[in-house]
């Protein structure tokens, strides 16, 4: 009399992680009764157990003792005829989903499971399909639309479809885990190996604080004063004058007199890289407090950055987005190949995380082509109305677009199911649309005094010094060398006044763009034409 139990064992869960072909080892929940006699003369009996002793799967952690990943498994034999294809068999519940409809109640299974599970079958070659959380009330508004469809008649045309709430149905404990093997009599104990049948899509968005966004903007607006306000030409043409105006005062000298011009351009010749990088200094510290100041709303009419760091950080003001996908996978077979594909669709409220320095957002899929369209900021949230709408409703639409609050920029790839795709929407510049002056604020007004930033006494000192003013010092020492001291004293350098472009939320621009997507198995997904 030969016993054997009733069981089965399959792989647990592999976790969303880099690392390969992440797979474990699953036991059946047992099965009471015993199954006795000999097999049948034309039959053979299908054994799936556990994984064989010394056999170690290419797994990156095993996942032992109490899980609750899997809440429901079947097991569907397909018998291959005569023509090549397989058609349906038998089937059989492993685990039953025993909890609240559509509010998940997790099951607590030990895992490995400690039986076998066994099949009397004619002769013959088959594949096992066993199917992980496909039960339709592991999903809220499922309704009575099944998770399995055409699974009872040709195995090509079984398919696993989305949930009913598209990637909104899926929770950690009811994502799709698909094993298919191939047995018969002469391999009637097949290693059954469970993965997840979905992917993992990620996407992040950079976040920027007041002081990276004051930063960024002082830069840009600084870069801008330097060319067209503040160039070495200009600056040197402002010190030459100013000298020359002082020492021709002080020396009772004529402006064009050829040796005061000869004292002047040296000096400025000496002078003119100190007075560069003061003027600078001093502009980026002016620019830095009118941009702080319109930021805190105290800029004076006109130039009010009051609410910038909700707008640049909109994912997180809000904590949820709408996510358009132009396509997105529907359903598969159970060789893990797309079999059709949702059109245009957006699903509202996908809630956003803060991970770091990143807004974070995740969607669930089944493997094939996926299609990001666009990423628009939930406008239902209480969060928006509080915090955005007020500020967005005062910005023209050209401004809106420029501002990035929503995502219009499409990102395509193929996935793969098992794994994690990730990508992040990296904010390049952080700048002003227009740079024009705006006239209806007060100008900067950088003055230098030429005594705060020189030693004039070692400049005056190294200016009679140089065998290029030999030949007209000495005729003119009692007239010029103390007073060229004492007027250089007294040089106060005055640029004219710079206006700055329009310092509000209407006038500034994010430059952006989706970073490479990185695939949780170490490589890049190439993207896919729209």
């Amino acid at each position: 009399m030969k016993t054997s139990y009733i069981g089965l064992l399959l792989c647990a869960a592999i976790a969303f992680t880099s690392c390969d072909n992440d797979a474990d080892s699953l036991l059946d929940k047992p099965i009471s009764g015993n199954v006795e006699g000999n097999v049948p003369e034309g039959y053979f009996r299908a054994t799936f157990f556990p994984q064989p002793a010394g056999l170690v799967a290419n797994t990156r952690a095993a996942v032992n003792g109490n899980s609750e990943q899997i809440q429901s498994l079947v097991c569907l034999i397909y018998q291959k005829q005569e023509d090549g294809t397989y058609r349906y068999h038998t089937e059989k519940t492993v685990l039953k989903y025993e909890g609240t409809v559509g509010n998940i109640t997790p099951q607590i299974y030990e895992w490995p499971l400690k039986q076998e599970i066994n099949f009397e079958l004619p002769n013959g070659d088959y594949k096992a399909v066993f199917v992980g959380n496909a039960d339709k009330n592991l999903f809220i508004n499922q309704q009575d639309n099944e998770i399995l469809t055409e699974y009872n008649g040709n195995f090509a045309s079984a398919r696993i479809n989305m949930p009913e709430m598209g990637p909104k149905g899926f929770n950690q404990y009811n994502m799709f885990y698909l094993c298919t093997v191939d047995f018969s009599p002469a391999n009637p104990s097949p290693n059954v190996l469970m993965q997840r049948a979905v992917a993992e899509n990620v996407y992040g968005r950079d976040m920027i604080d007041d002081n990276k966004a004051v930063s960024m903007l002082v830069d840009n607006l600084v870069k801008q004063i330097r060319e067209n306000n503040l160039t070495t030409d200009i600056v040197k043409g402002l010190l030459r004058s100013s000298i020359l105006d002082a020492l021709s005062k002080a020396t009772g000298l004529d402006v064009i007199a050829g040796s005061l011009t000869t004292i002047v351009d040296r000096l400025v010749n000496m002078i003119l890289g100190d007075v560069v990088e003061a003027l600078n200094e001093q502009l980026l510290k002016e620019v830095t407090k009118r941009l702080e100041a319109a930021l805190k709303g105290e800029g004076g009419a006109g130039n009010s950055l009051l609410g910038l760091n909700y707008i640049l950080n909109p994912w997180t003001t809000v904590n949820a987005v709408d996510v358009t996908y132009s396509s997105l996978p529907k359903s598969i077979d159970f060789n893990r190949i797309c079999r059709s594909y949702y059109p245009e669709t957006t699903w509202k409220n996908i809630p956003v995380t803060k991970i770091n320095n990143l807004g974070k957002l995740n969607v669930l899929s089944l493997c094939g082509e996926g299609k990001l369209k666009r990423i628009d900021v939930n406008r239902d949230s209480e969060k928006y109305k509080l915090l955005l709408a007020s500020l967005l409703e005062k910005l023209d639409e050209q401004a809106l677009n420029g501002l990035l609050v929503d995502i219009h920029k499409p990102l395509s790839y193929q996935m793969q199911s098992n794994l994690q795709y990730s990508t992040t929407f990296e904010l390049l510049n952080l700048t002003f649309s227009d740079f024009s002056e705006d006239h209806t604020g007060e100008p900067l007004e950088l003055n230098i005094v030429l005594n705060d930033i020189v030693n004039l006494e070692e400049v005056v000192k190294q200016l009679l010094g140089d065998n290029i003013l030999s030949g007209i010092v000495g005729g003119l020492t009692n007239q010029l060398l103390q007073p060229l001291l004492d007027a250089l004293n007294n040089v106060v350098i005055k640029p004219l006044n710079i206006r700055l472009p329009g310092l509000n939320l209407n006038n500034i621009q994010l430059e952006g763009s989706w970073d490479a997507t990185y695939v949780s198995d170490g490589t890049i997904a190439p993207s896919v034409t729209q």
